[in-house]
Parts: structure tokens; sequence; C-alpha cells
């Protein structure tokens, strides 16, 4: 996979079974929220998110409210997301940690999620909170999302995204 961030290009690996299976975690507790609920469009990477032609991004899930569909098109996602969630791993972690978290506050990403399994938290950083996550929730802890002001909100554990994974 190739991102493009400010100007530079990046390539990673094809992520391992552990990354995709957490991924695959997030995306089962937040599709069926989203969808049920009519909050908009959850996409599962690789998808490509495009804020202009040098910082183009895959990103392992995007969230995209439905006032804001307009911003999908034919090759992904033109814009910020409302939401970008990252599964990090040893060879990605520089990468999500720093640049990516500044480019996509930057572009003004509302929320930026962090799953680390080897740190075995969830952290969340939006806008405001470029130098420290809003939020930071380990394993034995459950947060709540709720995408929209006064929408529905769902319950999460982080355990059930870690669970058995090293």
């Amino acid at each position: 996979m190739t991102e493009i961030i400010e100007g530079e290009r990046y390539a990673s690996a094809t992520p391992g079974r552990e990354h995709e299976e957490v991924v695959g975690r997030v995306s089962g507790l937040l599709l069926p929220f989203v969808r049920d609920n009519g909050l908009g469009e959850l996409i599962q990477g690789p998808v490509e998110v495009r804020f202009h032609d040098g910082d183009v991004v895959q990103p392992d899930l995007v969230f995209v409210r439905s006032e804001r569909a307009d911003i999908r098109g034919e090759r992904g996602v033109e814009g910020a997301p409302d939401v970008i969630v990252e599964v990090v791993s040893s060879a990605t972690a520089t990468l999500d940690y720093h640049l990516k978290r500044e480019r996509y506050a930057h572009f003004g990403v509302a929320e930026y999620w962090i799953v680390d399994p080897q740190k075995r938290e969830l952290a969340i950083w939006t806008p405001q909170t470029r130098l420290r996550p809003r939020l930071c929730v380990e394993a034995g802890e459950t947060f709540t999302w709720q995408p929209l002001a006064d929408g529905p909100a769902l319950d999460i554990k982080v355990a059930d995204l870690l669970q058995d994974i090293d």
C-alpha cells in the first residue's frame, strides 16, 4: 500500500492477520450501529482518502455522516471524513501516531482513533487535541461513541476489540 503525505510517498507492507482481525472487530461493532441508526457510511479499508494531490492516505476505517455523503466519490473519500480509524502495528506506529495525526488534524478530521494492540488501548484525537488524545481508553474500560450531538450512542468495550490479541 502506498500513501502520499505532505508530498512524500510512504509504502507499507500488507497488514498481518491480527491487524485485520482488530479492524474487523471495530467494523463489526460500528457498522450495525451506523446502519441501524441511519448515521452515514462506515467504509473498511482499503479506502482512499484524498485531501488533495499531496495528501492521499488509506486508513483502516472511515466514517462519513449522512449529511456529508457528497464527499464520497468513485475513488474513495474526497475531503476530511468525520472519523478515521487506524490500527497500529510496529511498522506503522511512528507514521500513525505522529505524521498522520498531524495531517488529519490539519485537514479537519473530527475524530482520529488509534487502536493500539501492543499498548492495549484506544486513543481518540480531535483537531483541538493535537498533542494529547481527547480520550485514551485502556482494554479494561468502556467508552461511549456518539457521532451526532443529541444522537444515538454506542458503548464500546475496548477489551472486545483486543481480546486474544497479543
